[in-house]
């Protein structure tokens, strides 16, 4: 099992209208992305020339290239919780500290329905009693031009250490 120091909160920053889950990000991050400082299409580890050369991906799509959604766990707006990445697959969510962190991401962009707020209590309890010593972080607080998950985490992490470490 790897080391785990952080759980790190973000969020889709899509409308509240759009109800998307782990399938939806998913191709968000792995459909092949433009490097125009290359001139060249990125995909899964590979660049190529031409997006003709990339199979069954639809024409238009684009997203980041990478191998999997980059996030472990996603809270959809009704409240359910979807897995992404396997806990000890390192993720792809919060540059230079995805080696040590759990990445969870809430659909949505700062007005979190009850029930998504419920499930980010209830994963985060979890996840900090089987990650012993961990810490509850915003992806704001690591990288400056973000603002996500747009709600003061240390206020929201304050009464849930109690709760999870007995």
């Amino acid at each position: 099992m790897r080391e785990i120091e952080f759980i790190i909160l973000h969020c889709s920053d899509t409308p509240s209208t759009m109800d998307i889950g782990v399938e939806e990000i998913r191709n968000w991050h792995t459909w092949p992305a433009w490097k125009p400082k290359t001139n060249t299409w990125y995909y899964k580890g590979k660049h190529y020339s031409s997006r003709k050369e990339i199979p069954g991906i639809p024409p238009t799509a684009r997203g980041n290239g990478w191998n999997d959604v980059g996030y472990h766990y996603i809270i959809r707006r009704d409240g359910t919780v979807e897995r992404g990445r396997e806990d000890a697959v390192i993720g792809a969510h919060c540059g230079g500290h995805n080696s040590k962190s759990i990445g969870v991401c809430l659909v949505g962009r700062g007005h979190y329905t009850p029930a998504q707020m419920e499930a980010l209590k209830t994963i985060s309890k979890s996840l900090l009693r089987k990650y012993r010593g961990a810490i509850l972080r915003g992806h704001y607080e690591f990288d400056k031009s973000k603002s996500c998950p747009m709600f003061d985490v240390l206020d929201f992490a304050y009464n849930l250490y109690d709760d999870a470490v007995v």
